[in-house]
């Protein structure tokens, strides 16, 4: 079997890495990801094994890390068999077929019931608390394995997860790790580099402090945030006034995102549905119906997008566009702020964008009313549905726009 390991040359000493703890701290684009994959990999040469692969939520998963491993396999032709049911990837290496069980915190009866475990990455670590990344260190002790190793991938917000940076960059760290920083410069996809390479030198003055992490993969502590939703489980026995649902586009770097809205009154509940790059719109629409949404349901969508709009109707989706204008995201701003907001349980990463979305800075480090235009996919397409409803409420259905229906 010829496989071509591909990886920034940074990246290179991890591979030989046999500590219990290998921490890859790193910035926005910088391959850390692809490059714990890769590492898997790497040992199932030698060894049969089954890993462990987490984040807080496990259906998060599937627009990640699951995807990183199939394409993978799919570009080196490694044989793989992927059980969506059993969230469980076998793939065949030279020492014969390994297992990878994708798991969330969010199970945790699954996780404790786990035998066998030879090793276990926990991607976007800051997500999980000291007490669950505990019990999942513990999980990781079968006897009979080369070596048991635990990798860990973020980005370091401070905030999120100061047990993290206390335990791993303190003043005493922790002997048995092996910590790494690395940065979009160090992604050896070059045309990955030179499209995000200037979104994340732009957040230099905008944000310093998102600058300090997505682009220099340094810990900082973001400021001045826009929104604070509390999570919460969905009512179950609510009778909503009105169902919809918001997208914002995206492709080659930025993730498509699709939120769906209860709304009761000028309470909103938002679900995260849909966070992956690489859907083209005949997909999006696709994954849309497999979520459900009928074509008489209400999809509000990016007003600059119109041929997408238009696409997207001409598959059976009621694509709204959303109000666009002079000022129309600052003012979908102040409504937002205006409203009540939960986060519904298990939407991780619209959790992670609300965190992170703040107020830009000027040139003399002072907070303007405008956001940072970055990570942000989640609360815009929240920001299409919500703001768009507002305006059927408003004006009639009859006044929105549907381009290309």
């Amino acid at each position: 079997m010829a496989v071509e390991i591909v990886v920034g040359e940074k990246f290179y000493p991890l591979f030989s890495c046999r500590k219990r703890y290998l921490v890859m701290m790193g910035g926005r684009g910088s391959s850390k990801t692809e490059t714990a994959a890769r590492i898997m990999f790497y040992r199932a040469l030698r060894r049969r094994h089954r890993y462990l692969v987490m984040r807080k939520v496990r259906r998060t998963l599937s627009d990640s890390v699951v995807e990183v491993f199939r394409r993978f396999f799919l570009e080196q032709s490694i044989p793989f068999e992927y059980h969506i049911a059993e969230q469980v990837m076998a793939f065949k290496a030279p020492a014969g077929w390994s297992e990878i069980l994708f798991r969330g915190i969010d199970e945790p009866s699954k996780i404790k019931s786990i035998k066998g475990i030879t090793s276990a990455w926990l991607e976007e670590t800051t997500e999980f608390s000291k007490d669950e990344f505990e019990t999942i260190d513990l999980s990781v002790r079968e006897s009979d394995a080369d070596y048991l190793q635990i990798i860990l991938t973020f980005n370091p917000v401070e905030s999120e997860a100061p047990w993290l940076k206390e335990r791993f960059f303190g003043a005493s760290p922790d002997p048995d790790a092996l910590t790494h920083r690395s940065t979009i410069l160090d992604n050896p996809n070059r045309e990955v580099v030179r499209r995000y390479l200037p979104i994340l030198d732009k957040l230099k003055h905008q944000s310093p402090e998102m600058y300090q992490i997505a682009r220099l993969g340094e810990w900082a502590r973001p400021e001045g945030g826009i929104f604070d939703w509390p999570v919460e489980e969905l009512p179950a026995d609510m009778k909503y006034d009105s169902i919809f649902y918001g997208v914002d586009f995206g492709f080659s770097i930025d993730p498509a995102a699709v939120v769906k809205v209860y709304r009761r009154a000028d309470f909103y509940w938002v679900e995260e549905l849909v966070y992956e790059a690489g859907l083209t719109n005949a997909d999006l629409a696709k994954r849309l119906k497999d979520l459900g949404v009928g074509p008489r349901e209400r999809v509000y969508c990016d007003a600059a997008e119109p041929k997408s709009i238009a696409e997207l109707n001409r598959l059976g989706i009621r694509a709204l566009a959303a109000a666009k204008g002079q000022d129309s995201v600052r003012a979908g701003i102040n409504f937002l702020r205006s409203v009540k907001i939960r986060i519904v349980q298990g939407s991780q990463n619209l959790y992670n964008e609300m965190r992170s979305y703040s107020w830009r800075r000027d040139r003399s480090g002072q907070f303007t009313s405008e956001p940072v235009d970055y990570k942000n996919h989640l609360i815009d397409a929240t920001r299409y549905a919500i703001t768009g409803d507002a305006e059927v409420l408003n004006a009639g259905v009859s006044r929105v726009m549907i381009i290309g229906g």
